[in-house]
């Protein structure tokens, strides 16, 4: 009898959890589903983990049908099984239940989640600050400022890149058309942060830039620094001989972007282009 009490209350501490911690997931996805990052910035978390917990009472109900029509009883097992069952509804109206070794605190829980939901909010708007701060220091770029004030405006970037949670809002946007002081941020932020899902992103701009004689109005600096990111790539991808960084079609992808870059008559005689070859060469 103490046996069956002992394992019955380590199946209601399991269950009970685990609805524990799907509540708190859910708290979690709720802070952070209108965040301007993308999904996989902070935290990912599925939505069908909740539907999860509402399959324990079906379960339940059906465990207990099965065991009234054999045993024609009710025992310690239907009263654990319709606890168990109970769970997902027990907070909004039981403080506490103890069975056996088994004890759950209702209301600490949802001080708990109350307090798990504050904690999101302060980090989502923390996020986005510096998201913010680093548009705002992007915006600083000056096309006709010298060589030396953005290698500044560059080291200042790419030390605030380290504090971002994510680099997807710079890339979402990035194109042709997108404004330069843009394109320079992402690529500081990709060579301290290499982002090898912008990849493809990075290496589309650059074909493009490089397909028009005057590189889209861009200043070699920006040219260079954006295949400065994808060099970190590459060379990333070259040390680490386990896993694909970069697959065979960017690898083709990014080839034809240097060819494109050799050519451009702005390009040609800068260092521009040597930088173009040496990526080739890695790859």
């Amino acid at each position: 009898m103490l046996g069956s009490q002992v394992q019955i209350s380590k199946l209601l501490q399991m269950i009970f959890n685990k609805c524990v911690m799907c509540a708190r997931k859910k708290r979690v996805l709720d802070g952070f589903r209108a965040a301007p990052a993308a999904p996989y910035t902070v935290v990912r978390v599925s939505e069908g983990s909740m539907k999860k917990i509402y399959i324990v009472p079906i379960v339940c109900v059906a465990l207990i049908a099965i065991h009234l029509l054999t045993d024609y009883q009710i025992d310690q097992y239907i009263i654990a099984l319709a606890l168990i069952g109970l769970i997902p509804w027990a907070p909004t109206w039981l403080e506490s239940v103890k069975y056996g070794d088994f004890e759950a605190n209702f209301r600490k829980v949802e001080a708990e989640l109350a307090a798990t939901k504050v904690e999101v909010e302060v980090l989502k708007n923390r996020y986005s600050e510096l998201e913010s701060d680093y548009l705002a220091e992007c915006e600083k770029f000056d096309p006709d400022a010298s060589a030396q004030a953005l290698n500044k405006l560059a080291s200042n970037l790419k030390g605030k890149a380290k504090g971002l949670s994510s680099l997807d809002f710079l890339f979402q946007e990035l194109n042709l058309n997108s404004p330069q002081y843009l394109a320079f941020g992402a690529a500081c932020a990709m060579q301290v942060r290499p982002a090898f899902h912008a990849l493809n992103s990075v290496v589309n701009v650059l074909t493009e830039v490089a397909k028009k004689p005057d590189i889209n109005r861009y200043r070699l600096k920006t040219v260079y620094r954006l295949l400065m990111a994808i060099d970190e790539v590459v060379r990333l991808n070259t040390k680490n001989q386990d896993v694909e960084l970069v697959s065979k079609e960017q690898s083709e992808s990014i080839k034809r972007m240097a060819k494109f870059i050799i050519k451009n008559p702005r390009c040609k005689d800068d260092d521009t282009a040597e930088l173009a070859s040496k990526i080739v060469e890695k790859l």
